[in-house]
């Protein structure tokens, strides 16, 4: 029993090649998805914000390689089509849907890093640690003027 315990604890999210269904693809990206997440929330929580931006980006580029695979597997699937056959025809145009909808997520990871590659740039910059000194002065000088 520990053996397979151990052996379950060390399969890796990166093996993208050991990957057989489409239903490993989804819960792949979504257990990826879930890691960088979770991590990136436990870096801004101990308030390592520019830490929690890189995992975000780290994430975000393991999640969009699974996501390409996905879409090269779906398209794999297509091309072995016979489309004079009717099943198959329509076996096509379901695959054809799922790629679509998997290049709109890809597009969509892809958004979100660009988003994260700015927020980094933002942070890297020290211009969130200047901002949030200024708040801080700003709300001192309110409190003694209030006073």
């Amino acid at each position: 029993m520990k053996v397979q315990n151990e052996m379950s604890t060390r399969i890796s999210v990166d093996a993208v090649s050991a990957i057989g269904s489409l239903s490993a693809f989804r819960n792949a990206i979504s257990a990826t998805s879930n890691a960088w997440r979770a991590q990136e929330t436990a870096l801004k929580n101990s308030g390592n914000y520019s830490e929690a931006v890189k995992q975000r980006i780290s994430g975000l580029h393991q999640v969009m390689e699974l996501q390409k695979a996905k879409i090269r597997e779906l398209r794999q699937e297509q091309d072995g089509l016979n489309l004079s056959n009717r099943k198959q025809g329509n076996q096509y145009l379901k695959l054809e849907k799922q790629i679509s909808q998997a290049n709109k997520q890809l597009a969509s990871y892809e958004s979100q890093a660009k988003r994260a590659r700015s927020a980094a740039m933002y942070q890297i910059s020290g211009l969130a640690q200047l901002q949030h000194q200024m708040h801080l002065t700003d709300d001192v000088n309110r409190s003694y003027v209030a006073t």
